[in-house]
């Protein structure tokens, strides 16, 4: 997942995909254990509310317990805390772009 802020700095995270689904961890990322088919951060009208997490945004009652555990803030860091932080993508910005797997 890339992210860009309202103030123009990026960053990248390594998630696990499987088809149109974003593996979230049972409590490691290496370890997906539910699928969500809508996980990114909080959007307010069209653009990313910064002051909410990155969390999935199914609405399945099989998750209600599960959902509100598995949340981070927009540098990845659990909120909960229980669950790993997301995983920085190895790469660097380089003007408009970012360079996967480039070290600076």
């Amino acid at each position: 997942m890339i992210y860009k802020s309202h103030s123009g700095s990026i960053t990248a995270f390594d998630i696990p995909r499987k088809g149109k689904a974003t593996g979230l961890p049972d409590m490691y990322w290496w370890r997906p254990a539910w699928p969500c088919f809508n996980f990114g951060p909080t959007f307010s009208g069209s653009k990313v509310d910064e002051s909410m997490p990155i969390k999935c945004h199914d609405n399945r009652e099989e998750l209600d317990y599960w959902l509100p555990q598995v949340e981070w803030d927009l540098s990845g860091k659990t909120i909960k805390g229980g669950m790993d932080n997301m995983l920085p993508t190895l790469g660097t910005v380089e003007g408009k772009h970012f360079v996967f797997g480039k070290r600076s």
